[in-house]
């Protein structure tokens, strides 16, 4: 006979997760009922309690309280999403959460959902996918559709890519009309070196202390100042090891002074 005392916690623990489950069978044949669902007495058959999308299809799409009780956000929306049998927004799934059972604190909670739903989208085989700005399930959808869902970007990237657009628009827009007076007409090709004269090194250096928050490519220098392309990068490279100029991430120069 084993001596081994009775784990009392464990029991406790499988009484308590019982008595959650006939609490919420108690609760969904409640809202069947009283939604007029159930025909006692008429013919009618006893529905299964919150289990599978197929004992709730009765309420016309309606959760009974209770039906996503110990279920995750991606776990409970595709249980509504296979009730409710159509495309719903963020906010719809959100609050059809919520009258089923789950329950939390953030005031946020939409955006808490939409966060967790568009990482389970990005996972290998998803059961939900984002088409526009609805969700559903993958199965209701052909693979065609899927792809070209999955490569659309977000309404949040689209925003972000637009105003990178316009900033650098701006950017450049600005820097054209920052040009100097030496820069406005290029001047004659010269051969002339560092070694030979520090004439060339004094008009590259006077076209970035200019316009200092200008930035100027090799190509550009050398143009505006009369050089071949090696000897503005030679005199650049010259002004970056003297700190009197910098080269930026995309490859240009600018004044440090």
């Amino acid at each position: 006979m084993s001596t081994q005392p009775l784990d009392y916690s464990a029991f406790l623990s499988d009484l308590e997760a019982k008595k959650a489950a006939i609490e919420a069978a108690i609760a969904s044949l409640r809202s069947v009922m009283a939604l007029g669902a159930l025909a006692i007495g008429q013919g009618g058959d006893l529905p299964a309690v919150a289990g599978s999308a197929s004992s709730i299809s009765i309420h016309n799409g309606e959760v009974p309280n209770g039906a996503f009780l110990g279920k995750s956000i991606p776990e409970a929306a595709k249980f509504y999403l296979e009730i409710i049998k159509r495309k719903q927004t963020t906010r719809e799934i959100a609050e059809a959460l919520q009258r089923g059972g789950m329950e939390s604190t953030s005031r946020n909670f939409v955006g808490i959902v939409h966060a967790v739903l568009d990482r389970a989208r990005k996972s290998p085989n998803p059961a939900i996918v984002r088409i526009g700005t609805q969700w559903g399930l993958a199965g209701w959808y052909p693979k065609g559709i899927l792809s070209g869902a999955s490569s659309t970007p977000s309404l949040k990237e689209r925003i972000r890519r637009a105003k990178k657009a316009k900033a650098q628009k701006t950017k450049a827009s600005a820097q054209q009309k920052l040009l100097p007076a030496i820069a406005e007409e290029p001047k004659e090709v010269s051969n002339e070196t560092p070694a030979k004269s520090d004439g060339a090194f004094q008009r590259v250096a006077q076209l970035l202390q200019s316009t200092p928050i200008a930035e100027f490519s090799g190509e550009e220098v050398a143009s505006h100042c009369g050089l071949h392309k090696q000897v503005a990068f030679m005199l650049l490279g010259r002004l970056v090891k003297e700190q009197k100029a910098e080269k930026t991430a995309d490859g240009k120069y600018r004044s440090v002074n």
